[in-house]
């Protein structure tokens, strides 16, 4: 028998979650990579088209535009890879797909309300402190994380607003924090050895614009996790369908 007090707040299992993100990356990683492949290239070729004066930093304004650009081709595949781990099919039989439109528009309009502030600030201070960077990138989670769902339910066109947002994930915000946190922490591993083995060889060979471009190549093979976390989440406590946004409880997973 149910009890006829209020229900329970819905539960993630943190650490259930980021396995299960980091088993669908890796076990889908070729079509994952299909997914990024362009929107990656044209994140590398940005800071030679764009001639960004890296040494002298003499172009804020150029820098700006940089962080947008690459913000918007992120922001092409994360919608391409929720699509794939909630919908499980591609919207193109092509293996490189490329096919950005209004739901891309709309995604990169939501998810600037978060990240472009994070970008200008990260530029003020010119990245060089390493703790400011981390914080920032913190607070940044923590103030976009209780409208996380928003993000997923955009990709597959589910989206309610940031309000029904905030309801759906409502009693499972720092769950999914603490998740995201975790996968970052892998992630940040995997990209300081990478980096350390193969930045500094890029740097010395090549100047700074290709450092920029590697590590924007990097940007896209690691942020694969995140999205995947936060489509488990959505799975786990929405589903898919929209039946989640009336009620704010968990649905079944598929």
């Amino acid at each position: 028998m149910h009890g006829h007090g209020p229900p329970s707040p819905p539960r993630l299992a943190v650490y259930a979650t980021v396995g299960e993100a980091f088993r669908l990356t890796f076990r889908n990683f070729r079509t994952m990579l299909g997914l990024a492949l362009a929107p990656m290239a044209l994140a590398v070729l940005l800071p030679a088209v764009m001639r960004l004066d890296l040494q002298t930093m003499a172009s804020p304004e150029l820098l700006i535009i940089h962080a947008v650009a690459r913000l918007f081709l992120l922001s092409v595949f994360a919608v391409a890879w929720h699509r794939y781990l909630l919908l499980g099919t591609r919207d193109t039989g092509v293996p490189v797909q490329f096919w950005p439109g209004m739901r891309d528009v709309k995604y990169f309009a939501r998810i600037m309300l978060f990240l472009l502030p994070q970008e200008i600030i990260l530029l003020a201070i010119e990245a060089q402190n390493l703790f400011l960077v981390l914080l920032l990138l913190v607070i940044t989670l923590f103030v976009a994380a209780p409208f996380a769902f928003a993000f997923p339910a955009t990709a597959i066109d589910e989206y309610r607003g940031f309000g029904a947002a905030r309801r759906a994930l409502r009693g499972a915000t720092m769950q999914l924090v603490g998740a995201i946190l975790l996968s970052f922490v892998a992630i940040t591993v995997l990209v300081f050895l990478l980096g350390g083995i193969f930045g500094s060889l890029v740097l010395a060979s090549f100047g700074p614009g290709a450092m920029v471009s590697f590590f924007n190549a990097l940007t896209f093979l690691t942020v694969g996790i995140p999205v995947a976390v936060v489509s488990v989440a959505y799975r786990r406590l929405v589903g898919t369908g929209g039946t989640g946004w009336q009620t704010g409880g968990p649905t079944p997973a598929s």
